[in-house]
Parts: structure tokens; C-alpha cells; sequence
């Protein structure tokens, strides 16, 4: 990953200093949601598909994706994405609620802090762990029927978003009136 500086040092309007960067934010965010993860799939077992636990859960996991995408954490965001399909099954009630799925859960927990630290040092290359659970993620969402298998594949696009490193400051209105 380049070396992204959107430290700032002066407030443009009044000229205040400023220090701030809102990939350690996302950084600082991603820890908070990761010790959030470990406590709500530590008492996963017995949950309803539905139920608030797993919807936290869920949305613990896309917010590292989406988040992680944003500040350039491609590696976080790809693999967060076969964490978050997996839960959203569970949530449907397409996969069962189950040791397996905890295990799973607290692995990839595991697995994108180390993601995190080789991101943040420049690692690209895929980590041999990631991919292992990958493929037991998927093990575990291929009891779809048949007929989902055999979906069309689907197109994506990675799209980089660099905003100015003050947008964040004034809330995205650049306007004098606020």
C-alpha cells in the first residue's frame, strides 16, 4: 500500500492547526471493531438467524470492508467481503448458527489484524492463511442450492477514492456558511 499523508496543518478557514488522518481514524476504528466482534461471537451460540447479535456482528464486518476499501486496504476489504457474505447467510437463515461458524468468525477476526499489519507495512502478497479461509468460508456456504451455483459470474469494479485530506474537517461543505 502507498504511503497515504493526509495530515493537514492548518484549519483553511482560520488558519488552526489541524492534525489529522483518516486512515489512522479507520485504523483506530478497526481495532474497536474487532475486540466488538470477539465478544459478540464469543456468545454466538444459540442466536437466531435474525437476531440483533448476528446483525452486529454483520455490520461490524462491513464496516471494516467498506471502511478498509476507502483508506486503500484492498487485502482487508477482499477478504472482510467472504466474512460478511457468510454472515449475511446466517442471517437469512441459509447457514446455520454453529461452533464451526465462531471458530470461522474468531480466525477471520484474527486474520484481519494480520492483514491490517502487513497492509500497513507494504505486504501485497496473498497470505497463505487468508486464502485457507477463504475456502473454508466457503465450505461453509456450499450447502446453497443448486441453482445458485450456477449464478453468472459477477463483474466488479475497484474504484479509489481520494478526497481532499480536509474534506473530513469541515463535514464534505466546503461552503463559508456552515
Amino acid at each position: 500500500m502507498p504511503h497515504l499523508d493526509f495530515r493537514s496543518t492548518s484549519w483553511p478557514r482560520w488558519g488552526l492547526p489541524v492534525q489529522y488522518n483518516p486512515v489512522d481514524t479507520y485504523l483506530q476504528e478497526a481495532e474497536d471493531l474487532l475486540a466488538e466482534i470477539e465478544e459478540a461471537a464469543l456468545t454466538l451460540a444459540g442466536e437466531e438467524s435474525g437476531s440483533e447479535r448476528l446483525n452486529r456482528l454483520f455490520r461490524a464486518f462491513h464496516t471494516i470492508k467498506g471502511s478498509g476499501a476507502m483508506c486503500g486496504f484492498h487485502q482487508v476489504a477482499q477478504f472482510t467481503h467472504h466474512v460478511e457474505t457468510v454472515l449475511d447467510q446466517v442471517r437469512k437463515g441459509s447457514i446455520p448458527v454453529s461452533e464451526k461458524l465462531t471458530e470461522l468468525v474468531l480466525s477471520a477476526k484474527d486474520e484481519i489484524r494480520e492483514l491490517l499489519a502487513a497492509e500497513q507495512q507494504g505486504e501485497t502478497a496473498a497470505r497463505a492463511a487468508t486464502v485457507d479461509l477463504v475456502a473454508m468460508l466457503d465450505g461453509l456456504s456450499s450447502s446453497e442450492p443448486a441453482e445458485a451455483a450456477q449464478a453468472p459470474p459477477v463483474r466488479t469494479w475497484e474504484i479509489l477514492f481520494r478526497p481532499h485530506p480536509e474534506l473530513m474537517i469541515c463535514g464534505g461543505n466546503r461552503s463559508e456558511e456552515h
